[in-house]
Order: C-alpha cells, then structure tokens, then sequence
C-alpha cells in the first residue's frame, strides 16, 4: 500500500501527465495566408481564403484586401487541413497543409490557364511565344576537376523549376514563364552563385563574375 506522501506525488504526476496530453492535442495555431497575382509576385485583393477539414467542411475564411493583403486565420486547431484560394476571374486553388506549428505562412500564386509549358513537350517550348528566354554568361568558372558546372531556376511564386547546362565558354539559357526566380549557378553540389532575377526585366543577358576560389 503507497503511502500518503507518495500516493499524492503520484496524483499530481498523473495530472501533470494528463494536462500535457491535453495541451499537445488541443494546441491552436494561426494561419496566415498571402495570395499573389500568376507569378509576378504581385499582391492580389478580393481572393477569398477557405480552411476545410478533412470531411470538407469549411472551418474558418478570410478575404484578402489591398489594405490587407494577407488573411489570418486565427485560434486553428492543429492537424491536417485543405487550403482553399478562390477568385471569379482565377482557377480556384486547393492544396493540403498540415498545422503542428504555432503559426504558419503560405504563399499562393493564382493564375488564369495552366501554366504554358505543363503539358507541352522541350521541342514545343523552345517555339512557345508565351514563355521568356533568359541568358548569361558565367566568368571565372573553374577549369580543373570533373565536376560539371550548371544552372537551376526556382519559381519564387511558383513550382516552376528548370535546369541548363553552363557550355564550355560559360553561356547558358532557360526558356521559362515570365516571373521572379532564384538563380542558382552550381559546380556539382557547390552554390557558387545565388540570385534574384526576372527574364522580362533584363534587357541583356547576365553576366555573372565568380570571385576566385568561389568555386572549387
């Protein structure tokens, strides 16, 4: 038989116990959700923002505004979810989140058609007047070991994703849906080079100087 003095130790453990469950599985988050017009990145009013549990129910919604851009969605209760973005004039947008954290940021682009080169093959993209040619050269690249230097854009809005070979004298080229992306110039897994650009506001072609030893 416990004794006082350890059966109370022990119903003040298993209280404890208890009210930490409790609290891991009634935590709440916030959500906060900027929506973005197609892939300029530019703020995009009068989206209505939608949270549905997994049975479809609609659990909390906002409208983005131009004062307020960015709807919150507060006191959420942690889990699995689908965000859904709806505008009259954009193809409605739904992805599944899961909420573990205390808070939580997503970026949405929102754009009219599908994007031009989803479903067209690398011979028809090379012709697609829709897309936006980007260049440049890399100087100062090295020239000793077997690692193959290349580029990587990466939509800022967006999934796009592409990758070019850097050719012998250093050019390369993408041909990619007009928007802001982060350049990547690599030597096998090394980032020699990182940064922001837009194809339609370069008037020329990049020319990127790597600082020796930037790359080995």
């Amino acid at each position: 038989m416990l004794s006082p003095i350890r059966s109370t130790g022990f119903l003040f453990f298993s209280l404890a116990l208890a009210a930490s469950a409790q609290v891991s599985t009634t935590a709440s988050t916030d959500i906060f959700v900027y929506a973005v017009y197609g892939l300029t990145g530019d703020p995009f009013p009068g989206v209505t923002v939608e949270l549905l549990d997994t049975r479809g129910k609609s659990i909390a919604r906002g409208r983005s505004t131009a004062e307020q851009p960015v709807v919150t969605l507060k006191g959420i209760m942690r889990g699995s979810y689908s965000l859904r973005l709806q505008h009259a004039e954009m193809r409605t947008i739904t992805r599944p989140i899961e909420l573990f954290r205390s808070e939580h940021w997503f970026t949405q682009s929102l754009i009219g058609e599908p994007p031009e080169s989803a479903f067209t093959s690398p011979e028809e993209r090379r012709v697609d007047t829709h897309l936006a040619t980007l260049s440049g050269r890399v100087f100062g690249t090295p020239t000793s070991g077997n690692q193959p230097m290349w580029a990587r854009v990466v939509g800022i809005h967006s999934t796009v994703a592409a990758d070019s070979r850097i050719r012998n004298d250093g050019s390369f080229d993408f041909r990619i849906q007009p928007g802001w992306y982060v350049l990547l110039i690599m030597h096998g897994t090394q980032v020699c080079d990182m940064r922001q650009v837009h194809p339609f506001q370069l008037k020329e072609g990049l020319e990127i100087k790597l600082a020796p030893g930037t790359c080995r």
